[in-house]
């Protein structure tokens, strides 16, 4: 698969800057407490999968946690585990 055309990458970048395609999810998947913004490069991606949008709040708990500064907690093993399964449910 070769590069999108300059048309197809600024369309891209526009919806991303824009918010024009609406997220699935509004709120984040790792507490389900806080609203994610509407515009989703205002939002974290989350460092385990690397394409599901977190609040900000949980961006910087998984850099901590990746740091070393902060050890995995409940939340983060449950987070961790329903990634795992949404991703062997659409394979098979």
């Amino acid at each position: 698969m070769g590069k999108p055309s300059p048309k197809v990458w600024y369309r891209r970048l526009r919806e991303i800057m824009t918010g024009e395609r609406n997220l699935i999810m509004k709120i984040c998947p790792r507490y389900h407490q806080t609203t994610l913004h509407n515009v989703p490069a205002m939002n974290a991606l989350s460092r385990r999968d690397n394409k599901t949008f977190i609040c900000e709040d949980c961006g910087k708990e998984e850099a901590y946690i990746d740091s070393g500064i902060q050890k995995a907690g409940n939340a983060e093993r449950n987070f961790i585990a329903s990634l795992r399964e949404a991703e062997e449910s659409s394979k098979g």
